[in-house]
């Protein structure tokens, strides 16, 4: 089967590399078969991870907050309280927002790289390729990878 067929194939989820592979003799990868409703399973769980992480966590949060608040202080007026604490709330996490993208994400993303099996099979064929020892093989699996990635068929 060829590497066109394996990326258009909904059975093939993904092709890894074997520990230990990146070799100048070139990567050994090994495809790994996952049904398709693994596939979308496992898309899907990341999927609800980052919505509720990202999303709902903070909409709930913010709605004990204000609930939580009533009980306490039940004489301040919620027409008041609720959009003050939303705009002190909205600028808070703003300002933590930027200081994540300015001093730690950088370190997520490169303990991301580190781990990317794929992103290192690939960039070693880009280097083979620039040093004229990647096989025809080699190029056309990176580039038919990297188009599938592109057309989201990964």
């Amino acid at each position: 089967m060829s590497s066109t067929e394996k990326l258009q194939n909904p059975a093939v989820a993904a092709s890894v590399l074997s520990p230990g592979s990146l070799s100048a003799a070139g990567p050994t990868s090994q495809t790994v078969h996952f049904s398709a409703a693994g596939a979308w399973t496992k898309r899907r769980w990341f999927d609800l991870r980052n919505g509720y992480g990202f999303y709902i966590s903070i909409f709930l949060g913010f709605v004990n907050f204000c609930l939580l608040f009533s009980v306490k202080f039940p004489t301040i007026d919620p027409y008041v309280f609720v959009p003050l604490m939303g705009s002190v709330a909205a600028i808070s996490a703003t300002a933590i927002g930027y200081l994540h993208r300015k001093k730690q994400l950088r370190t997520d993303q490169d303990s991301v790289f580190e781990q990317s099996r794929l992103l290192a099979s690939v960039i070693e064929v880009q280097l083979k390729a620039i040093l004229g020892q990647a096989t025809e093989e080699e190029k056309a699996w990176a580039l038919d990878l990297l188009a599938a990635i592109r057309n989201n068929r990964a």
